[in-house]
């Protein structure tokens, strides 16, 4: 079958994390879209899930074939996601840095993720909230905007257990000007985005992520 978690049991822990957090990516995008709809919303909310309690597992036992299963299934259910509502500025900027430095597509998404869940984090704070939620946090006592701040706080957590780093070396700061063009005139003719970035938010998101 496609989802056979026998061909992924060998996976190198790199690259597990890298490919969960490239369908982590996938699915939070799809519950942010402005074109998310209750079927993508349910797709993408058991994606997130899913990817949050066993990508930890398949990072550390790898060939836990229950937890293969799991992952798989939420990486074909955030792709179910965002076939109908595309993506956003994560996967904008990701792709700008991985053609000018062949960085892997899911370790940049994973390491980008963050920052954009941080610009997102003043009007999108209910989705952002509504995620926390559903990964187990428990919300009854928290604002709508400090559960949303819970959220982007347990996706860098999850960074650490699989290794993400928070900053890319790759990124060279004479760069910074064309990468963020490239990065919206992509976001703004494709992406149904919940909130514009500006060309300056952008260098700066790009510049906060540099190893200097």
């Amino acid at each position: 079958t496609a989802l056979d978690p026998l061909m992924m049991s060998g996976m190198p822990a790199k690259i597990t994390a890298d490919t969960g957090f490239d369908a982590l990516t996938h699915a939070i995008e799809a519950y942010l879209s402005t074109y998310a709809n209750a079927q993508t919303d349910q797709f993408s909310l058991t994606a997130i899930k899913l990817i949050f309690k066993q990508l930890p597992q398949c990072y550390h036992q790898g060939d836990d074939l229950d937890a293969r299963q799991a992952l798989a299934l939420a990486s074909c259910y955030a792709g179910l996601a965002f076939n109908k509502t595309n993506v956003g500025y994560v996967h904008a900027i990701s792709h700008q840095i991985g053609a000018k430095y062949h960085s892997p597509h899911g370790f940049t998404n994973a390491v980008v993720l963050p920052s954009i869940l941080e610009f997102y984090c003043q009007g999108c704070e209910q989705r952002l909230a509504e995620m926390a939620a559903v990964i187990g946090i428990n919300t009854s006592l928290l604002s709508t905007a400090e559960a949303a701040q819970q959220f982007i706080m347990a996706v860098k957590t999850l960074q650490k257990e699989v290794a993400i780093p928070a900053k890319l070396a790759c990124i060279n700061q004479q760069d910074i000007s064309e990468l963020s063009k490239s990065a919206l005139q992509e976001a703004h003719y494709f992406y149904p985005v919940p909130k514009y970035l500006t060309r300056q938010q952008c260098e700066t998101i790009l510049y906060n992520l540099c190893d200097d």
